[in-house]
């Protein structure tokens, strides 16, 4: 259920880490923020293990995605500010997509 909730908005287009957060928020809304972040992290870590999805490295909201190896994508997804909305449309932005 999680897993598919994920691979849907991955199909559509790049998506930043916090929006997977936000699709579970919608799903779970009684659950607190660690416990979605920390759901969200496994799904993610689960997913680009079954090469589902490929994380992706943005400048801004206009730059190009790079695409990040999955050595470097699993240190990423255990940082916590990378589960954080941008606060301006000039940082670094990690995101996820199907490859």
């Amino acid at each position: 259920m999680i897993r598919d909730a994920i691979m849907v908005v991955a199909e559509e287009d790049y998506y930043g880490l916090w929006e997977a957060v936000w699709r579970l928020r919608s799903m779970l809304p009684q659950t607190g923020e660690l416990e979605l972040r920390s759901i969200a992290k496994r799904t993610m870590q689960e997913l680009l293990g079954n090469g589902k999805v490929k994380l992706f490295r943005r400048s801004g909201t206009g730059g190009k995605e790079e695409l990040i190896s999955n050595e470097e994508a699993y240190a990423i997804l255990t940082s916590d500010h990378v589960w954080n909305e941008p606060l301006d449309g000039k940082s670094i932005q990690i995101l996820f997509g199907v490859p």
